[in-house]
């Protein structure tokens, strides 16, 4: 999520001492995690009102993660009301500082037309972005849009290149669609071996397709013992 990474609360009593001696002198950095404690409310009893409090100061001193922390609070309406707006202005903040996980939120409410103006091509400009600094979901909608010509013009080889780096980092759709194209030989050479390997691994994290298209191939024979 990119919320920021608070350790496994080893001593919770000093740590949010700490914290808050730190973000009382004005640590950005201490005051999102700050934050984020009293957030998850899991040390400390929650207190959105305190937790929305120090992002604030944290996200107006330049800090990224806080800007991003905002955005989440403010698009899914966490301690405020929804401002799809103010998320929006949040999330640019921190995009435009390259936080990977505020470029991939840019770009989908750019591609969705989310409180902005549906701008597609923009959006492939921020998923470009998100996923050169290896975001997994920008990765696959980038390939998406390379593989369909949204927003970009149609570019195959570019669409394997992104399916390729979200199907190694895990992603079940890309490990799909990638096995599809090896095994019909759609914009590289047939390779079953790589299908295969491609769907099993897509089959295991539940995708119902690759399940099917496995089970195809073992009732086929088609390279699968």
């Amino acid at each position: 999520s990119g919320a920021g990474q608070i350790g496994d609360h080893q001593n919770p009593t000093k740590e949010v001492e700490w914290y808050t001696k730190s973000a009382n002198q004005g640590n950005e950095s201490a005051q999102n995690n700050l934050a984020l404690i009293y957030e998850e409310g899991l040390i400390v009893e929650q207190d959105l009102d305190r937790a929305i409090s120090l992002y604030k100061m944290s996200a107006e001193q330049g800090n990224a993660t806080a800007q991003l922390n905002l955005g989440r609070l403010y698009l899914r309406g966490i301690g405020v009301q929804v401002e799809l707006s103010t998320a929006f202005d949040w999330y640019l903040k921190a995009a435009e500082q390259g936080n990977e996980f505020a470029q991939f939120e840019v770009a989908w409410m750019y591609f969705n037309g989310r409180c902005i103006g549906k701008d597609q091509a923009l959006a492939v400009q921020w998923y470009l972005k998100s996923a050169e600094g290896n975001h997994l979901r920008a990765q696959f909608e980038l390939a998406v849009c390379y593989a369909n010509g949204t927003g970009i013009e149609k570019n195959v080889d570019a669409a394997i290149v992104w399916y390729s780096k979200a199907a190694d980092q895990g992603h079940k759709f890309a490990q799909f669609n990638l096995a599809r194209r090896y095994a019909s030989g759609n914009g590289v050479l047939v390779d079953l071996d790589k299908a295969i390997g491609l769907y099993q691994k897509s089959a295991k994290q539940g995708h119902p397709q690759a399940q099917f298209a496995l089970a195809g191939l073992y009732e086929n024979g088609n390279g699968v013992v």
